[in-house]
């Protein structure tokens, strides 16, 4: 994937795009989920009503709850006493910061080159409860095209995941190995988009406004389906 005609590492990665969650819980009652409540941030800042960081420091052990959500009281008899489950791959507030679980982060090398930082997380889930087990890895300043081939060239493929391109100004985006993708669909992660429409893997039209990446969705008709991970794919 390159903006010029030659091959070059760029080709071997597409986009990280997650859809769009949309859960109905109950109708009548107004409860539901939505992408924003699996899109974390810092308990500290909600409580200070602060500025939302998007970067975090090498090392730290970060509490990150839900950006918005659901009250505990209004989830809890849904849930019926289980957990509730949460996406393997997500993003805190922005797009500088990779949540991932566990299973999403064993298989990931990071080399020295990849100008990240990553550290252990507690998520606070829309019911209120807190989960351990995730982590996270913040990207620092995005790499122009040109700069991101000649610095990962000769870097193994196992050492460079992701990569976080700036294809514009104020366009950066966090690319991900084709892979890397094959390894978490191996394992049932399919909450991002592993196989994408040629026009996606083309940077001339990921620096342009023709692609809307917000026009993915994943919609779950009940909790029970989303426990289950049973959903609909919608592209609109």
């Amino acid at each position: 994937m390159t903006i010029k005609d030659s091959k070059t590492v760029l080709d071997d990665y597409i986009p990280l795009i997650i859809p769009s969650i949309e859960v109905s819980i109950d109708t009548e009652e107004g409860i539901g989920l939505s992408y924003s409540h699996f899109e974390w941030c810092r308990t500290e800042d909600v409580a200070k009503d602060s500025d939302y960081m998007q970067v975090f420091e090498e090392g730290e052990s970060l509490e990150l709850m839900g950006y918005s959500g659901p009250s505990k009281a209004k989830m809890e008899p849904y849930l019926k006493g289980e957990t509730l489950r949460l996406p393997d791959v997500s993003f805190a507030f922005g797009d500088k910061t990779l949540i991932l679980s566990e299973r999403a982060a064993s298989e990931l090398t990071l080399g020295k080159k990849l100008g990240v930082t990553r550290g252990t997380a507690v998520l606070t889930d829309p019911a209120g409860k807190q989960q351990p087990g995730y982590h996270f890895i913040s990207f620092h300043n995005p790499l122009p095209v040109d700069r991101a081939v000649k610095r990962f060239q000769k870097v193994p493929e196992a050492e460079r995941p992701f990569i976080y391109l700036e294809l514009k100004e104020f366009t950066e985006m966090v690319m991900v190995h084709k892979s890397v993708c094959k390894k978490w669909n191996d394992l049932g992660i399919d909450c991002f988009l592993s196989e994408l429409p040629e026009e996606y893997h083309n940077l001339e039209n990921l620096a342009s406004d023709d692609l809307y990446f917000s026009n993915h969705e994943m919609w779950f008709d009940s909790l029970d389906d989303w426990q289950e991970n049973t959903f609909d794919y919608n592209t609109y």
